[in-house]
């Protein structure tokens, strides 16, 4: 398989994976939990126990006019989200100026990516999942083309 058929079918992988997490969350944790072996609570029926803990505050926020982009990062740092793992691992990466060089390039090619499709008009939300994707893709294939990296 050459190269570039091998990074089309991992990015359309992701698309896929990422479209079944927000579309949906319960089933893809629990998936992600049974497919790493996990056996000591029933993954399903906490989210699900979750998911009902947190409609009160929800309604709450939402009946405040809290942005509504505020209210999905609150389940995004508690237990049962992977999130909460990858936090300290983020911190420390960014603590290295070339890491955050790296981050905040990336950042400028997804914000002038997403500004300018917002300018043309997006029809659907999964083009902006895909587009904001594959801008980051090409975004860090150039930095390693740049660097002297080639793509096994």
């Amino acid at each position: 398989m050459p190269s570039e058929v091998k990074v089309l079918f991992h990015l359309d992988e992701e698309i896929k994976m990422l479209k079944f997490i927000y579309d949906q969350p319960i089933e893809a944790q629990t998936k992600l939990m049974e497919d790493a072996g996990h056996t000591s609570f029933d993954v399903r029926k906490y989210q699900e126990q979750y998911k009902e803990r947190m409609k009160p505050t929800i309604k709450a926020a939402l009946d405040d006019e809290v942005l509504d982009a505020n209210i999905v990062t609150v389940p995004a740092y508690c237990v049962g989200d992977i999130a909460h793992h990858i936090s300290q691992s983020t911190f420390n990466m960014c603590k290295d100026d070339v890491i955050m060089a790296v981050i905040e390039a990336e950042t400028g090619v997804l914000e002038s990516t997403m500004n300018r499709a917002i300018e043309q008009g997006i029809d659907n939300e999964y083009k902006v999942l895909s587009l904001a994707t594959a801008a980051t893709a090409a975004g860090a294939e150039y930095i390693l083309e740049k660097t002297g990296s080639q793509l096994q």
